[in-house]
């Protein structure tokens, strides 16, 4: 049960990363304190961020597989309390919200690392061309692909300009269908 710590770590920081689109720093900078649970959604109040150095909040909301933010994070407290507090006391909300095996604080470069085996071993994709932060690149590029406005991604992805429209990747079957859309 030691190994499923980190692999809840891991998995609840990906998924957060994604559907937050957070940087790096902000996922790893999450306290205890700064996620809030509700049945339908989490609300995660990032510290500060390169864009803002005010607090402000990221609402994750639940969804209905497993990819599911509320799960992931639930799934992970519930092994990490059970596996590294078992005295039963109450987890201080100014804790690090992910620890690994051993009670550690998930790093950047282990997740990272983490990431890109996931990525060379489950996606068999060249990991060099990926990290932790692609994961804010393609959050915004699954936004684009159903339609959401540029206006939209730009306030969630907390961008202060529309900078973040380089980071889209666009597929060839997408190129494809807007032309053709196009009439004569």
């Amino acid at each position: 049960m030691v190994g499923s710590i980190t692999a809840h770590a891991v998995a609840a920081a990906i998924i957060f990363s994604f559907f937050g689109m957070l940087r790096r720093a902000e996922v790893i900078a999450l306290r205890h304190g700064d996620i809030k649970v509700f049945s339908d959604r989490i609300i995660i109040t990032v510290q500060f961020s390169k864009t803002n150095p005010k607090p402000h909040e990221i609402t994750l909301f639940a969804r209905q597989d497993r990819l599911c933010p509320v799960k992931a994070w639930l799934a992970y407290c519930s092994i990490s309390a059970i596996s590294m507090n078992p005295s039963n006391k109450i987890i201080k909300a100014t804790a690090q919200a992910f620890v690994v095996t051993g009670g550690k604080s998930l790093s950047y470069s282990f997740l990272n690392f983490t990431f890109k085996t996931l990525v060379d071993k489950v996606l068999q994709l060249n990991p060099k061309r990926f990290s932790i932060h692609s994961l804010r690149r393609s959050g915004a590029t699954a936004l684009h692909a159903v339609g959401i406005p540029d206006s939209v991604i730009k306030a969630m992805g907390r961008w202060k300009s529309l900078a973040f429209l380089k980071y889209l990747v666009i597929s060839i079957d997408t190129i494809k269908s807007a032309l053709s859309e196009i009439k004569a």
